[in-house]
């Protein structure tokens, strides 16, 4: 079986689509994955080291982008979908799913024109822009929450829930501090890296006690990394973790931004 993820962009949904992939390599040691989506994308920096290939489409995304964004990323648009007849022609998928996000469209609607069976997860309650519009032209769409098929051709629509990379939490040895870990997903959220710093600010009397992990996003990594530097707390502060599940291990409270992924 040869399979498409397509998709990407944040973590809320390229994590997802790896544990439907390593499930299917699971279920099917022959099964041959291929990712699609774009150069900015954290699928550029996270599948290379998943030890999945990737191929990349200049999609860009056009809300939130203004006049010159939006027409520059419209301009992307048939370069990407010539591209991707181009991946499908090569790689001669089975099935292609998409993971969400804007880089996902091209590949869907390529892959329906060559008629392959395209499939979409959504992760969230609402869906976003990308699967609103390919949820009419896909086979299947898969939800994590049953009030989302409100918003889908009902008879596409299998609830599956979110699906996530492991079931459980490592064995790791605890030290003697309380351990806080603080994260706002993939990206980092500037209010919570903001808030916590405020908050451990007022906090010193307990600084003894506590041990910090704190994912802050590429953004403010710099400048949370330097507070830090002002404050007397042990302190691992990294702008991503990788291995999510050991840091959760790690933990006795975590603070963090309600995602979808997060929250399953």
């Amino acid at each position: 079986m040869r399979l498409i993820m397509a998709g990407g962009g944040t973590g809320g949904h390229l994590f997802p689509g790896l544990a439907v992939a390593r499930e299917f390599q699971r279920r099917n040691a022959t099964v041959e994955i291929l990712f699609v989506g774009t150069k900015q994308g954290i699928e550029s920096r996270v599948l290379p080291r998943e030890g999945f290939p990737l191929e990349t489409i200049p999609i860009k995304g056009i809300k939130g982008r203004g006049m010159r964004g939006a027409l520059e990323a419209l301009y992307g648009i048939p370069m990407s979908f010539s591209r991707c007849l181009k991946i499908i022609a090569s790689f001669r998928p089975d099935l292609i799913v998409g993971l969400g996000g804007y880089a996902s469209g091209p590949v869907l609607l390529a892959g329906k024109l060559k008629g392959i069976g395209c499939a979409i997860m959504e992760q969230n309650l609402r869906p976003g822009l990308t699967n609103r519009i390919l949820a009419r032209l896909v086979d299947r769409i898969f939800t994590s929450y049953p009030e989302s098929a409100s918003f889908f051709p009902r008879t596409k629509v299998i609830e599956t829930g979110n699906p996530v990379r492991w079931q459980g939490l490592p064995e790791i040895p605890k030290g003697e501090k309380f351990t806080l870990f603080v994260f706002g997903g993939s990206a980092g959220a500037r209010r919570i890296n903001v808030t916590v710093m405020d908050a451990l600010e007022k906090l010193r009397d307990l600084s003894s006690a506590i041990r910090i992990i704190h994912q802050t996003g590429e953004r403010d990594f710099a400048p949370i990394k330097a507070q830090y530097g002002l404050l007397p707390y042990e302190a691992r502060v990294v702008p991503f973790i990788e291995r999510m599940d050991e840091a959760y291990a790690q933990a006795d409270l975590v603070v963090c931004r309600a995602g979808a992924s997060t929250v399953a």
